[in-house]
């Protein structure tokens, strides 16, 4: 409804009646981006159009995770 500039991390909820509701509006990058980027994705050129968004050219590595404490720990279980 208003017009915003920026990043906004937008957290949704799918009801059991297939509505999609929002329940957290954060006016930042999220902090699980860290684990699109350590899964091999480039978020920001799939938004510019320099990468493909489709789910058979989207260069995610299986088996990237994340562990969050008082700081973020990525293990790759294909190596």
């Amino acid at each position: 409804a208003w017009p915003t500039g920026g990043c906004y991390n937008i957290q949704l909820m799918l009801t059991p009646d297939d509505r999609v509701l929002a329940f957290e509006i954060n006016p930042r990058i999220s902090t699980t981006f860290c684990l699109v980027v350590a899964a091999g994705v480039d978020p920001i050129g799939i938004f510019l159009g320099h990468e493909s968004s489709t789910s058979e050219n989207a260069p995610f590595r299986p088996g990237v995770s994340l562990a969050r404490y008082w700081q973020n720990h990525f293990s790759d279980q294909t190596s």
